[in-house]
């Protein structure tokens, strides 16, 4: 089973971005999105998982591993 870590690494490598890109659109600093992609939890806050799933139109469900449709409708 595929962690939302994963996803969101996956989701920027396939996509072309550096991870100070990411944090960029998101407002957090390179090394604390780092954290994020390495599974920190304590990193990874409610507010910033919805400004992933907002900036990037993501569905939350599919980072939870709730549905299969990555893109929200």
């Amino acid at each position: 089973m595929d962690n939302i870590n994963n996803k969101i690494k996956r989701y920027r490598k396939a996509n072309g971005w550096t991870q100070e890109y990411m944090a960029n659109r998101i407002g957090i600093s390179q090394p604390a999105y780092q954290k994020i992609e390495a599974g920190d939890s304590d990193s990874m806050r409610v507010t910033t998982l919805r400004k992933i799933c907002v900036e990037f139109k993501l569905n939350p469900s599919w980072l939870l591993g709730l549905s299969d449709n990555m893109d929200l409708e």
